[in-house]
């Protein structure tokens, strides 16, 4: 699973601090959500993302496919 946030971001013309402040999610985590470097990503992040892209979960969660 990875999150294709760096699209999203760059439709949107934000950028990670941009986003940080804006959702209230902090900086480190959305680091880690635009590097795909996380462990997991809490519910709330979700909502939070996809309300502010205003898009769907299918939109920001890719499910890669092994190989």
């Amino acid at each position: 699973m990875k999150l294709d946030l760096r699209t999203l971001m760059f439709y949107k013309n934000v950028n990670q601090t941009k986003l940080s402040k804006d959702t209230g999610i902090s900086a480190a985590t959305i680091s880690r959500y635009y590097n795909n470097t996380f462990n997991n990503i809490n519910k709330s992040d979700i909502d939070k993302l996809c309300n502010y892209f205003e898009c769907s979960v299918g939109d920001l969660i890719k499910i890669e496919e092994k190989k």
